[in-house]
């Protein structure tokens, strides 16, 4: 899904702009027609924000649900959390629902204009509040979902931030001692003419082919950006990604419980709030990013609508893992499928901390194992032919 902006006709003949979710232009185009616009102008937004673990939306979310704890009606509560708000595209988001809800509008109505800014879980509340009656309980339910999601990205990125740094600054360093350094101790050893220690020749010439070996990773590589980027589709590109980060070491498990994670719990609150499990997967393909998942999401959300079960549809698109898709099939034949995602969630959840902890963990010795033996070799082979002549003196 892209966002596309508009210029379009409203009934009342005045000319509106703003921001659509769609697939194609022809979409967009379908969807502002649907609603009563004619489109003038339709236009790809090259750079997008998009929903989900969002800090300003949480922000705003929490806000809000403390406004309507406190007893105040949902439109004074928007316009007070709406003022505290900083100027960008959320807020502005947010000053265009409350003028639709001023005239009459549904909040869910209001804020669906906007859907690629606040992604279809708050949609979903909202509904779900205005069926119940319950508004402040929908979003508070909203805010802790959104709340553990960005808790549990933040922990991920924190723990692979970091070896990340200390290999690239490995890399720089010992990019400088080979390609600076090192010619300059060695280049008085080559010039006296005696047999130089095998450390010593071999780190010679790692520094003679280094300017030539990076100049050459240098040029695959901008190949390979480039036949990814122009020659491949994006969903190609997905599945690509996807296989790679799959099969890293430890890497792959934490995606893999982390996508488990927010899959089960985005399908557990759409589910509450009312939709059927065939339109929930629908709403989390119009929001998803990642082509591939995109389309496992609507192909499964399309077999499920045919009267399929569940987990053979899971499993089929491989959208779960063997363990949770057992678990699945347990609360789908009790018909307590919206209970069993929750429980799913926690599980690896549960899991996927554990996987972190492990990571983060291992990742410091195998760090310092690796500094110690590039820094240890590169001081053995430059130092030794200095032992080895000190040696020959005596």
């Amino acid at each position: 899904m892209s966002v596309y902006r508009y210029r379009a006709i409203n009934a009342q003949g005045r000319l509106v702009a703003g921001e659509i979710l769609a697939a194609t232009p022809g979409e967009a185009r379908e969807r502002l027609v649907a609603q009563s616009l004619l489109p003038r102008q339709v236009s790809r937004k090259l750079f997008a924000a998009r929903s989900g673990g969002s800090a300003e939306l949480l922000l705003f979310s929490q806000s809000l649900h403390t406004l309507l704890q406190t007893g105040s009606e949902f439109l004074p509560a928007l316009t007070i959390a709406h003022q505290r708000m900083k100027a960008g595209p959320l807020a502005e988001s947010v000053g265009r629902a409350i003028t639709d809800i001023r005239a009459g509008h549904q909040p869910s109505q209001a804020f669906s204009r906007d859907v690629h800014l606040f992604g279809p879980l708050w949609i979903a509340a909202l509904k779900a509040g205005e069926s119940s009656g319950e508004l402040a309980q929908a979003i508070g339910a909203y805010e802790e979902h959104l709340d553990r999601s960005l808790t549990l990205k933040r922990k991920t990125v924190s723990a692979v931030t970091y070896p990340i740094l200390v290999m690239s600054l490995i890399v720089v360093v010992v990019g400088v001692l080979v390609t600076v350094v090192v010619p300059k101790l060695t280049a008085g050893y080559a010039s006296m003419g005696t047999e130089l220690p095998l450390a010593t020749r071999l780190l010679m010439g790692i520094s003679l082919a280094t300017p030539w070996l990076a100049l050459l990773v240098v040029v695959l590589v901008t190949l390979a950006i480039l036949v990814y980027r122009f020659r491949l589709s994006a969903l190609q590109r997905a599945r690509m990604k996807n296989r790679i980060l799959s099969r890293l070491p430890l890497l792959g498990a934490i995606r893999s419980d982390m996508l488990t994670v927010n899959f089960t719990a985005t399908l557990a609150l759409l589910l509450k709030s009312g939709l059927h499990v065939h339109d929930s997967l629908a709403q989390m393909a119009r929001m998803e990013s990642d082509a591939d998942l995109e389309q496992r999401y609507q192909s499964a959300s399309a077999v499920v609508e045919k009267g399929n079960g569940v987990t053979e549809s899971f499993s089929r698109f491989a959208l779960l893992p063997e363990s949770a898709l057992q678990m699945l099939e347990a609360g789908e034949h009790s018909g307590e499928l919206q209970t069993i995602l929750q429980r799913i969630s926690a599980f690896y959840k549960g899991s996927l901390d554990v996987a972190i902890q492990r990571f983060s963990t291992l990742a410091e010795p195998v760090l310092m194992l690796v500094i110690g033996v590039v820094v240890g070799f590169v001081m053995v082979a430059v130092y030794l032919p200095i032992f080895s002549m000190s040696q020959g003196l005596q």
